[in-house]
């Protein structure tokens, strides 16, 4: 939406249940060296645009084309809301008017709070380098 791509980049593989070990410390070992190749897979796309591993196969991207309906279904979807509320708002009294803001208030505190338990600084620390 407003003229900017949109990309995807992903790396997806699927895994038989008899190569997942069945113990406590192979599975263990066997997620710990599965983390390993995606930091491995996220490095080299980093450096190199493409997902490349030693071990893995290379598979060549998929791009899709420009969907130019979504932006029009988005206006459209969009003014069959917004029009019909602001006609109501602006009908409405001072009482409606008063109890619109009151939502919208609440709404962009809650799209606020929720995005602020999103941020990196609340996340947890796992995997982190220690720093000696």
């Amino acid at each position: 939406l407003m003229g900017r791509s949109t990309s995807a980049h992903m790396y997806i593989r699927r895994f038989k249940l008899e190569d997942i070990p069945k113990d406590e410390e192979g599975s263990a070992q066997w997620l710990s060296d599965l983390y390993l190749e995606k930091d491995q897979l996220l490095d080299s796309f980093h450096t190199t645009g493409k997902f490349e591993h030693q071990t893995l196969p290379s598979y060549p991207g998929v791009t899709q084309p420009p969907r130019p309906y979504t932006l029009g279904l988005s206006l459209a979807v969009n003014s069959c809301v917004v029009i019909p509320l602001a006609w109501v708002v602006l009908r409405g009294g001072l009482a409606t008017l008063l109890t619109g803001i009151v939502v919208v208030g609440v709404a962009m505190a809650g799209i606020k709070y929720f995005i602020g338990i999103t941020q990196i600084s609340n996340s947890s620390d796992y995997g982190d380098k220690k720093k000696e």
